[in-house]
């Protein structure tokens, strides 16, 4: 009998350490994050693509939330807050530029996604610490070479 015990008692007990914290994609108790992914239009003599990326973040009442960094990763290409053809003489690194990644008062960021390859899938996932979970959106952009007629 005290063989039994021992074994229900070692089983409870690896049972109870498999009970972990798991990411809700979406949506956790306070927040929601949804994306938009838009390519830019492509010209036959392009060799690359751009697309932009669109991040919300909200509360489940549907409330913007303002001040959060969103961390952005995709399977091809390079983010940047501002074109290369916008910059100027006084803008920072672009590499070093990471306004854009932070939610406004509207609860969006708004990144772009340059040095896309052609005839290739991207993935593309956003995320942001929320407190209590990491919420998660993602998405997958098809580029397309543009045929000339």
């Amino acid at each position: 009998m005290q063989k039994v015990l021992v074994i229900a008692g070692l089983l409870l007990a690896c049972i109870g350490s498999w009970a972990v914290e798991f990411e809700q994609p979406g949506e956790s108790s306070t927040c929601v994050i949804s994306m938009k992914l838009a390519l830019a239009p492509a010209r036959p003599e392009d060799k690359t693509a751009r697309a932009v990326v669109e991040v919300f973040l909200r509360t489940k009442g549907g409330q913007p939330i303002a001040g959060k960094e969103i961390q952005v990763t995709s399977s091809w290409g390079t983010f940047l807050c501002k074109l290369p053809e916008l910059r100027d003489s006084t803008d920072t690194d672009p590499a070093d530029d990471r306004s854009c990644f932070v939610t406004g008062s509207d609860g969006k960021v708004k990144i772009n996604l340059i040095n896309l390859l052609m005839n290739e899938a991207v993935q593309v996932k956003a995320t942001c610490d929320c407190g209590d979970y990491f919420v998660h959106a993602s998405g997958n952009l098809s580029v397309k070479s543009v045929k000339v007629k």
